[in-house]
């Protein structure tokens, strides 16, 4: 009967593996999507296209951040969320300069 149970822990444990890991390669294959996307995008606005998705893009994420409030996160998420955000902004202004 052990040999059973420990039998079933590690299909449940394979399982779960499984879906984390395809979990994973979703949200990757999205990022590189996304990233690829702000890359080809970038280059073409003008200033005052930059100057107005600025405080668009700030505000969208201070709705995120106060929606995830509630929510237990690791530290980690909220400071890559504050380093991409920041890094975003950063090329916004260097672009509208």
């Amino acid at each position: 009967m052990q040999l059973d149970d420990e039998l079933r822990f590690v299909q449940a444990m394979a399982s779960a593996m499984s879906s984390s890991v395809s979990s994973v390669s979703r949200l990757g294959a999205r990022n590189i999507v996304l990233i690829k996307f702000v890359d080809a995008v970038l280059p073409l606005l003008t200033s005052d296209q930059c100057v107005r998705i600025a405080p668009e893009f700030q505000r969208s994420i201070e709705d995120v951040m106060a929606l995830m409030d509630d929510r237990r996160l690791p530290a980690e998420y909220h400071k890559v969320l504050l380093e991409e955000t920041n890094a975003c902004l950063k090329t916004l202004k260097e672009l509208r300069q």
